[in-house]
């Protein structure tokens, strides 16, 4: 064992060229080695800041930097690195230089450092993924398939960098681009919850219904249907694909997953009140509307959806003038009607004036059987927005 330390010193000094007065720093590197090399980078990292002060130069700063990033102390790292010469920096010294920025969160420094790397060593595919992934997250998707595609015309097998290049597809709006990107994923073995569900998810915005739903249905089945995310756009392909029960399952586990977030049960309760409604469940849509209502009281057309069913399929003539009569208080606050509106608007008046008064018998409403389960309402009018798009994938 001794022989085996003085053999290590004794290279540490013929591999180095230190003057005799840095010869102390030397030492102390050594040891860091040593215990470095057992994990015990408690002790290693005492003997590095000894050799940092004895002799700061590019080695002892890159030595006591991997210290620090293996302790996870990432902005120490960060500091003992961004401030040197970029060309005395090791590969390794780049890559911690990203990894320490990107857990900091700190993405402009992280996609700096990760261009810097790649332009050094471009076959870095881990680097280079982050880089595409960075960009992303900067909202700009589209640098980052330009990056993508330099790499995949060497190596089109990399799983991260594929991942990372069907994010940005996505986000950049080119959905047919990032199902391809996607079933070469697949193609590859790759069977992750992110894959299935971005290539489904592209899939739905392509109206491609019967992929997105075997898609969407094997992420969610792998998530044991808990991101809400997914099992809400499930939901909603079954409905388009007129699946309404299954749809209308779907729609109430994503309700579990998402309440009490306000901004996410705002577009969503009214997939759930489409549901019920589809599935002839109408009071139970009229309480998803209402629920609606709470989230979003400046809406506008979901009165006019509960003023509809409760006037042609519940026949409760006293609750569907209510909700006529607050539609038009509302409807009439828009200084830009649409034609649709005000459409809708001469409607609700007629409505109104034609519902019987209380204890009226043998009514019955002057309407046309077929329009019973027409009356239903999502998109195009101020203020109501119907969707579930809204999606951030971490790779």
């Amino acid at each position: 064992m001794k022989y085996f330390i003085l053999l290590s010193l004794a290279l540490c000094a013929t591999t180095t060229s230190w003057s005799q007065e840095e010869e102390p720093a030397n030492v102390f590197l050594c040891k860091g080695d040593s215990l470095m090399n057992s994990y015990n980078t408690y002790e290693a990292l005492s003997y590095y800041e000894q050799a940092f002060k004895q002799n700061d130069c590019a080695m002892t700063r890159m030595k006591l930097a991997n210290c620090f990033f293996q302790r996870v102390a990432y902005q120490q790292t960060i500091n003992l690195l961004k401030v040197m010469n970029e060309d005395s920096l090791s590969h390794e010294a780049f890559r911690q230089l990203v990894f320490s920025y990107h857990k900091l969160s700190n993405i402009p420094s992280m996609v700096y450092w990760a261009e810097q790397t790649v332009n050094r060593y471009p076959m870095d595919a881990e680097i280079v993924a982050k880089l595409i992934s960075g960009f992303s997250q900067l909202n700009q998707p589209q640098n980052g398939v330009e990056c993508a595609l330099k790499y995949v015309e060497v190596d089109s097998t990399s799983i991260e960098v594929n991942r990372a290049l069907e994010n940005a597809y996505f986000m950049d709006f080119q959905f047919e681009k990032a199902t391809v990107i996607g079933e070469r994923l697949l193609a590859l073995g790759d069977s992750v919850f992110t894959t299935f569900f971005l290539t489904g998810l592209s899939y739905s915005k392509l109206d491609s219904l019967q992929q997105a739903h075997s898609l969407l249905l094997k992420a969610a089945t792998i998530n044991d249907f808990k991101n809400d995310a997914c099992v809400s756009r499930l939901g909603t392909v079954c409905l388009k694909m007129g699946l309404y029960e299954e749809g209308l399952k779907y729609l109430e586990m994503a309700k579990e997953l998402i309440y009490p977030d306000t901004m996410q049960m705002r577009s969503f309760t009214l997939s759930l009140a489409e549901a019920n409604y589809k599935t002839e469940h109408y009071q139970e849509a009229v309480d998803a509307w209402l629920q609606h209502i709470a989230y979003n009281p400046n809406t506008v057309v979901t009165y006019y959806n509960i003023a509809n069913v409760y006037a042609y399929l519940l026949e409760d003539y006293d609750k569907a003038k209510k909700y006529y009569k607050k539609f038009m208080e509302r409807a009439k606050e828009e200084k830009t009607p649409t034609p649709q509106l005000l459409d809708m608007i001469e409607r609700a008046e007629n409505m109104t004036r034609e519902l019987p008064q209380e204890g009226q018998e043998d009514f019955k409403l002057p309407v046309d059987e077929h329009l019973k389960k027409d009356s239903i309402l999502n998109d195009s009018i101020s203020n109501d927005v119907f969707s579930t798009d809204s999606i951030k994938v971490e790779l």
